[in-house]
């Protein structure tokens, strides 16, 4: 493989996890602060919208599923990976939303998210494994399914602060970071193609996925 412009970064996981406790407590405030509201104008159901893993691998209950577009950002590998696609020292790269055009994916209605509601420990498991880290910002998102918009409907947005953050990659260091990372998760390269076999099967298309998954295709596996 020709060389990359960008060097693979390193991290260390004692300067990017947080402690379940900060989690539940970022849970928390999120909740208090921006989502309650949201939800009592909409008695209680909720939408989550799925870009990437969360299309074929959920991990929760819901129910309804809806073919949906939102508005404003677009999938973009732009998230350092040292956890679940890669390590701290071999880093791979996953999805996230990031400013600019528009994005189709699956959503997920959740019913009753009230605190003593069975859906809020879906919030719990989604904020264990999205916001393990400072990697996303939980946003409130403008998603349309069929004409009408899903409210209130969460997504998982890249935080630009974050060191996770990896910014404008040229094509060769992501095929770089993606084809030779291994997580907890499985590897970089079959959450690349998995995200595209779902995205097919839901009838769904996006250019950077399959542009990146036919160059990793032809991309020798011992390069």
């Amino acid at each position: 493989m020709e060389s990359c412009s960008h060097r693979l970064p390193r991290f260390k996981a004692s300067e990017i996890v947080y402690s379940d406790a900060q989690i539940m407590t970022n849970l928390e405030r999120f909740y208090a602060h921006d989502w309650m509201p949201r939800l009592d104008a909409a008695g209680g159901d909720m939408y989550v919208f799925a870009y990437g893993s969360l299309l074929f691998r959920p991990d929760f209950d819901y129910a309804e599923r809806r073919t949906a577009c939102v508005r404003g950002f677009r999938r973009r590998f732009g998230l350092w990976s040292g956890v679940y696609r890669g390590t701290m020292e071999r880093p791979g790269l996953v999805l996230g939303l990031d400013y600019g055009g528009c994005c189709w994916g699956i959503a997920y209605r959740l019913k009753n998210c009230s605190r003593t509601g069975e859906p809020y420990k879906t919030l719990k498991k989604l904020w264990r494994r999205e916001m393990f880290t400072d990697a996303y910002e939980p946003r409130a998102l403008c998603v349309v399914a069929e004409g009408t918009r899903l409210q209130p409907c969460l997504g998982f947005v890249l935080n630009r602060a974050s060191n996770q953050y990896a910014g404008h990659l040229d094509e060769r260091t992501r095929i770089h970071a993606i084809e030779g990372a291994f997580g907890t998760r499985g590897s970089n390269r079959d959450y690349l193609l998995e995200t595209q076999r779902s995205l097919a099967h839901a009838d769904l298309r996006c250019s950077h996925i399959d542009g990146l998954a036919k160059k990793l295709r032809a991309t020798p596996t011992d390069s």
